[in-house]
């Protein structure tokens, strides 16, 4: 821009006003020939324009879908992952969110056992080799657990549950696999597994499927599992200083649990599901009630 002096002196009034002209026209160049520096302030308002461009518009929901990640993200996987029991999946978590601070799954591994690992005929390296393997991978699906949020409905919660469970697996069953090459010993341990599990199997969308489980009967099964861990808290705090009283109750619902199942599951059924956990493993009590300070937290608790 173009500045002037004021001119005291009268007799310069035309070079005044030339200059007044040279002024203007030196004003309406600038805005011609530099339409850079002003083009920035008209185009801010055009700035709204990129929204239409910007792929980025899901950069500003990321922060509202942060608050509803857990429904969300979680939610479209779980729903894949758990498309066989779609019915239970409301349901799963009424087993499984009453029984502990770790939800599904223990911190102990139920084949630490000593008379398991015998069952399962594991030498050293191979149950270190599995003890590691799952010892990771709870603790990624303890991290995820502690994680849930408090907000979520009973549908989401059940979703991110299942998911969890599925990533358990999907962590662990590599080292089973490496572990349990013999077709027989690898049929073994998942027919003792099915029977560690409990009501809990039935929540297996593999489980569901294999047997044709209908509606009606799984949401027969997560009552038995909501009966089951009522009881299971009680035991859980009386246990170690009632070892012989509370071990005979335990195995007693065992029992009677076993003979539940095969009062829901038809004929058929009930010979698939013979032929899935084998002959029958009395599980010691000491399985799901392990002798550790972190055992308020870290117990399986539905069991047959």
């Amino acid at each position: 821009m173009i500045r002037f002096s004021w001119i005291r002196t009268a007799g310069l009034s035309a070079l005044v006003g030339l200059a007044a002209i040279g002024t203007t026209a030196a004003q309406q160049a600038p805005q011609s020939q530099n339409p850079q520096p002003p083009q920035p302030k008209t185009q801010a308002p055009q700035q709204p324009q990129p929204p239409a461009t910007q792929p980025g518009q899901p950069k500003p929901p990321p922060s509202k879908p942060q608050a509803n990640t857990p429904a969300q993200a979680p939610a479209q996987p779980n729903v894949n992952v758990q498309v066989p029991g779609a019915n239970v999946q409301v349901q799963t978590p009424k087993a499984n969110v009453q029984v502990g601070n770790t939800g599904y799954y223990s911190q102990t591994p139920w084949f630490s056992n000593p008379e398991v690992r015998e069952q399962l005929q594991l030498n050293e390296q191979q149950y270190n080799q599995l003890n590691q393997a799952y010892t990771q991978a709870w603790n990624r699906y303890n991290q995820g657990w502690t994680q849930l949020g408090a907000n979520l409905t009973p549908e989401q919660r059940a979703q991110q549950e299942a998911q969890l469970r599925a990533n358990f697996e999907r962590d662990f069953n590599p080292a089973v696999s490496a572990v349990f090459v013999d077709p027989a010993a690898r049929q073994r341990y998942n027919q003792l597994y099915l029977q560690y599990q409990g009501y809990g199997a039935f929540q297996d969308p593999y489980v569901q499927k294999q047997l044709n489980l209908t509606p009606q009967q799984q949401q027969q099964f997560n009552q038995f599992a909501n009966d089951w861990n009522r009881q299971y808290s009680t035991w859980v705090t009386t246990y170690p200083a009632n070892r012989e009283r509370v071990g005979k109750a335990f195995r007693e619902a065992r029992r009677d649990a076993r003979h539940r199942i095969t009062t829901v599951l038809t004929p058929a059924q009930q010979t698939t599901w013979t032929n899935m956990t084998g002959q029958t493993y009395e599980f010691h009590p000491d399985v799901y009630f392990p002798t550790q300070t972190t055992t308020t937290t870290t117990l399986k608790p539905v069991v047959p």
